[in-house]
């Protein structure tokens, strides 16, 4: 596990030095190594945008594989306030799993925005379809919550598991910064460049998966491998971004 660390240009003299986490993709493995780097970084906020748990709609967050997922951010929380937005392995979060995420003091944003000091901090929730579209695709989200949550005031900070929704959705607004997961790098890493070979929802040589674009996108690899394909050049990790 690595921790790779930005800096990212803030409008806002008040919000400078302020140190932002970004974790993704954990996927239900265990989080115990990444919550020791976070508690020797000591970030203000933890952002996990998606892909923590997996399958909320049907099983507890208690149970089986969805476990050290909960575990993970409850950690976090004793870290530093923690905003978790729905990646498409969350997608379909039931009322029991919301309820213990509340318990366990995570802001959970499902299309929804919260104040934090001048931030504004939103969750845009992964689009949803099933079956063979799915697979090539992916699903557009609410866009009338990415045009509300563009007009809202201070530093909008915005959790979104899919770093495609940006370019499509998000660029051209007030949006100041969005940090996404879900590419997991490109699996592969053509070495000595920042070229992944293949992500879901981009296909072949994807364009965002790994690092700071335009300092307005940051893209992490993901926390943990998912696929029986090895990463190549593309260890997990974890981002830290620094407002100056």
């Amino acid at each position: 596990m690595k921790l790779r660390k930005f800096r990212i240009p803030c409008p806002i003299p008040s919000l400078r030095g302020t140190k932002i986490a970004v974790t993704a993709d954990l996927h239900g493995r265990d989080g115990s190594t990444a919550l020791d780097i976070l508690a020797g970084e000591l970030p203000e906020l933890i952002c996990a945008p998606g892909d923590i748990l997996q399958e909320t709609d049907r099983y507890s967050v208690r149970e089986c594989f969805n476990r050290k997922g909960l575990d993970f951010l409850a950690g976090c929380r004793k870290i530093a306030p923690v905003y978790y937005s729905i990646g498409n392995h969350e997608r379909g979060m039931n009322d029991e799993n919301r309820a213990i995420l509340a318990d366990a003091g995570i802001h959970l944003l499902d299309n929804t925005w919260t104040p934090y000091g001048v931030l504004t901090i939103g969750g845009l929730t992964s689009g949803y379809t099933s079956g063979i579209p799915k697979q090539r695709n992916t699903p557009p989200p609410d866009t009338s919550f990415v045009k509300k949550f563009a007009m809202q005031k201070g530093f909008r900070l915005l959790l979104c598991h899919h770093p495609e929704y940006w370019p499509a959705y998000i660029r051209e607004t007030s949006i100041n910064l969005t940090v996404s997961g879900h590419a997991h790098g490109g699996q592969w890493q053509i070495p000595f460049t920042n070229q992944g070979i293949y992500a879901p929802g981009q296909h072949l040589f994807p364009k965002y998966t790994s690092g700071v674009y335009k300092n307005r996108l940051a893209v992490s690899r993901g926390m943990a491998n998912t696929v029986p394909i090895p990463r190549f050049f593309n260890p997990c990790e974890m981002l830290l971004l620094e407002l100056v």
